[in-house]
């Protein structure tokens, strides 16, 4: 785990604290707010703006539950304007503990753009049963509304209702009773759109809903068989208990899935609700209590437990319109558990126990997401429904948390029983180190025994030349001086073919043990210089030189590699050009930019033939015996190209020429690299 790391995480959970909410404030301000019961949608563009909100001040007809013939008859008196979605518990007098009773008619009038198209409503629940009509017509109800108790029905049961407008204005009207909960009122928003858009709408949500429970009850399986199978702590059956109860608290909210498969009534549904709610913090309080035994008190933990047995127990003996009331002190418990746990977790994260960071990760998110929708079910802010964002969040975070502790576990063991074998492993690795290190070394003595005879006899040879000359002037008299300019030449060339050996073993021990040397390089002019270098060699006046290398931007490489690479093709093109050639020529052409050097050398001398092509760069390997050449260069050229990271091509015909093509990177990557190192140290 790294500092840095844990700082990203914090500063997203900061980021979203500071976007979330002001950006879907503004979201939900953009949709047009009915007044005093018109909503003027005139200005609405279908195709562009798509569904919109029927938010804003409403008619308000208390005490009545009015059909639409009613409006038609005679002229009725607006109680007030009220706010949708909202309850209107705050709009009626009377006891705190009934004012969520009662039945009411909401009225809208809405001015419709002039393009007539297919429209639909999309109606959630409200508390607790209502009935919908569209200019006078029936199109969706939630259980039966009544003027008591016993004459109305309660239901949740979201609905869309298809409609074609017959006229510019559509007039919804929505009689509503609740004696069955605390709160009474259309509190959840209604939209209006497209029939196809609202249709969607629904198919999207129940998606993402049944999408999100599936993986939720995966999820608690594959831990409830971890548990079965393993028994090491009661954790991962906490939280398959957990995803249970969050799976049902989905279901039995927004869309209510759970309606299109099961048959349930409203008295079950809300008790599912409930108890769904009250029994997650306490089940997931257990289970943190098992992850983190050291931070999260065991004092708290009992507490924790018996407050929601408590709460669940009021839930399974009281009616709703009673329990119901403990949704609000409820809340407020479970914002001083989640100081708590954000306090204790917070704790874990700094002790560094395992799966703490996904964790507490998991936990702001999801502690954010509760509070935004605390505050939106409670109508002091338009925001929306964030709890799925926290849930899914959440959740994953858990599993991470879960596998993260049982990957650690499963690595101790495993590294337990490796301690056990190690004994037996050991001898065995030793023997097998043992072997192949003697192979090693005998491959080694091998190869610089070969080494060593090769660069004996090979300079043995030029040495016994230069004797033999030296003692045949000593012996020749008669020579006088004039062949002895003759000797001298010939031991100069000895003499010079024993540099140019000895040169190629410095160049195989300098690119063996010496590490690459970086610093900026301009190819022309290191091409440049080494043709002047090369200018003393037999012939090469003779010989066409033609440099055709641009370079655009900063090179980094290992001069002294280069220098040896290039050195040796060019020496070689000038040393084995074509006698028969007429204009014996060597071109050098290439472009080196910032990310890499091509460069060309190509000569139309005497040429390779194709079967020494693939051993042109073995060892001591000479295409033409007859020369007097090393076998080392091209070896060289091979490892010192490879040094650079780069590679080596080569094409040649015969009387016709050959074409080597280097390619090497820019390593100025690595001198960045090796900088930004030492800086660190």
């Amino acid at each position: 785990m790294t500092k840095s790391y844990n700082h990203n995480i914090l500063y997203f959970v900061w980021g979203i604290c500071v976007l979330l909410f002001p950006a879907r404030s503004v979201f939900a301000n953009a949709y047009p707010q009915a007044t005093k019961g018109v909503l003027d949608l005139s200005k609405w563009d279908w195709q562009e703006n798509g569904i919109t909100e029927l938010s804003g001040e409403w008619e308000w007809y208390w005490n009545g539950l009015y059909s639409p013939e009613a409006f038609y008859t005679r002229k009725l008196p607006v109680t007030s304007y009220i706010s949708v979605p909202g309850v209107w518990n705050s709009n009626v007098a009377g006891s705190e503990w009934k004012k969520g009773h009662g039945y009411c008619t909401y009225r809208l009038k809405i001015i419709l753009p002039d393009k007539k198209q297919l429209l639909a409503l999309k109606v959630l629940t409200a508390s607790t049963a209502m009935e919908m009509y569209v200019d006078g017509q029936k199109v969706g109800q939630e259980g039966r509304v009544g003027h008591s108790f016993v004459e109305m029905t309660p239901e949740f049961s979201p609905f869309e209702a298809v409609f074609m407008p017959t006229g510019d204005t559509l007039e919804i009207l929505v009689p509503v009773s609740n004696f069955h909960y605390r709160k009474g009122g259309l509190w959840n928003v209604i939209k209006l759109g497209p029939a196809k858009d609202i249709q969607h709408l629904r198919v999207q949500n129940l998606t993402l809903d049944y999408f999100v429970v599936g993986s939720f009850l995966l999820i608690g399986l594959y831990h409830l068989f971890l548990y079965i199978f393993l028994r090491r702590n009661p954790s991962p059956l906490y939280f398959f208990i957990v995803c249970n109860l969050l799976s049902i608290r989905i279901l039995t909210t927004g869309e209510y899935g759970i309606n299109v498969w099961a048959d349930i009534s409203w008295n079950t549904l809300i008790h599912l609700e409930f108890l769904s709610l009250y029994l997650s913090p306490l089940v997931f309080v257990l289970y943190s209590r098992y992850l983190f035994p050291k931070e999260v008190s065991g004092v708290v933990t009992r507490w924790v437990v018996w407050i929601g047995f408590l709460f669940a127990g009021l839930t399974l003996l009281f009616p709703p319109d009673i329990f119901s009331y403990g949704v609000r002190p409820f809340q407020i418990y479970i914002f001083l558990i989640a100081i708590y746990g954000a306090t204790v977790y917070f704790k874990a994260w700094k002790n560094q126990r395992v799966g703490s960071t996904y964790f507490l990760f998991g936990f702001v998110v999801l502690f954010l997401m509760i509070v935004n929708d605390i505050l939106y079910t409670s109508f002091i802010i338009q925001t929306g429904h964030f709890f799925y964002i926290g849930l899914v969040v959440f959740v994953f975070s858990q599993a991470l948390t879960l596998s993260r502790q049982y990957s650690i576990a499963f690595s101790d063991l495993e590294q337990a029983n490796v301690q056990l074998e190690t004994g037996n492993l050991q001898l065995k690795e030793k023997n097998k180190m043992v072997e192949s290190t003697n192979e090693q070394l005998q491959k080694l003595n091998a190869e610089m025994d070969g080494v060593v005879y090769r660069v004996s006899h090979d300079l043995r040879s030029p040495i016994a030349s230069v004797l033999g000359l030296i003692d045949l002037i000593r012996k020749d008299k008669t020579t006088g001086d004039s062949l002895l300019p003759h000797y001298i030449d010939l031991q100069e060339k000895t003499l010079r073919r024993m540099d140019l050996l000895i040169q190629d073993i410095i160049d195989y021990a300098r690119n063996n043990n010496t590490d690459l040397q970086l610093e900026e390089v301009s190819c022309p002019k290191l091409i440049e210089d080494i043709l002047t270098d090369l200018s003393h060699l037999e012939e090469a006046i003779k010989i066409e030189k033609i440099v055709e290398v641009n370079q655009t931007g900063v090179f980094y490489s290992d001069t002294k590699r280069l220098n040896m690479i290039f050195s040796n093709l060019i020496s070689n093109a000038i040393r084995y050009h074509n006698l028969n050639q007429s204009s014996p020529s060597i071109r050098i052409r290439g472009n080196v930019t910032p990310e890499k050097a091509v460069i060309e050398i190509i000569d139309n001398g005497q040429g390779i033939s194709s079967e020494h092509l693939e051993k042109i760069f073995d060892r001591f390997y000479r295409a033409n015996h007859a020369t007097k050449g090393s076998g080392l260069g091209l070896y060289i050229v091979k490892e010192a190209v490879e040094k650079l990271n780069g590679v080596i091509a080569i094409e040649s015909e015969i009387n016709q020429g050959t074409t080597f093509k280097i390619t090497l990177p820019n390593l100025a990557e690595k001198i960045k690299g090796e900088t930004k190192a030492s800086i660190s140290e």
